[in-house]
């Protein structure tokens, strides 16, 4: 497990909403076998809480009884929270800077039309560039569960985490006017 100093303010602060992201993406396909070991983790805890299970499921609908597909509406203010914390910890561990403005882009999750209906969402062309980004991987203590890798561009740092083999997120920093006179400090070494 990678850790870094925190006050337990921010430690303790969006632990509802790691419980939240934990239990969405244990529910997910397209896991490793690791991950879907997590949907035990994400039962025990919505046993415990019978109100996570309905505000995390309250939107799901069944596409297929036979197949066992669903999908359901995923409370990105939640997923962002939870991963911009982890980028930023992941930034401060690996270049000494704390950065607070990020953006978070999760590849992974679409929506109803791109899963079911097999329409665009329009993201498909993000999607590629995303991924064409040549990310220096990190080393990790259990890839299985958790990876990332990371690359200063000329504009800032970008990430790619990715959880259980099939949860993907980018994140990247963002700038203002300001912080671009700060551009050549930016570019620590990796």
């Amino acid at each position: 497990m990678i850790t870094v100093p925190s006050c337990s303010a921010h430690n303790l602060a969006n632990s509802q909403d790691v419980e939240y992201v934990r239990n969405a993406i244990a529910s997910l396909e397209g896991l490793n076998g690791t991950g879907e070991l997590l949907i035990d983790t994400a039962k025990r805890s919505f046993d415990h809480s019978p109100a996570l299970f309905q505000r995390t499921f309250q939107s799901f609908v069944v596409h297929s009884q036979e197949e066992q597909v669903g999908t359901f509406k995923a409370d990105l203010s939640r997923v962002k929270a939870v991963m911009t914390a982890v980028v930023q910890a992941l930034h401060y561990r690996d270049q000494h800077q704390k950065w607070g403005r990020w953006q978070v882009f999760v590849p992974s999750l679409g929506s109803e039309a791109s899963l079911i209906h097999k329409r665009s969402d329009g993201c498909e062309a993000f999607r590629e560039l995303l991924s064409r980004i040549p990310y220096v991987d990190q080393p990790t203590a259990e890839p299985e569960v958790f990876k990332y890798g990371s690359n200063a561009l000329d504009w800032g740092w970008t990430y790619r985490l990715t959880f259980y083999a099939g949860f993907v997120v980018n994140a990247w920093m963002l700038r203002d006017d300001a912080d671009m006179q700060e551009k050549p400090s930016m570019r620590s070494a990796q």
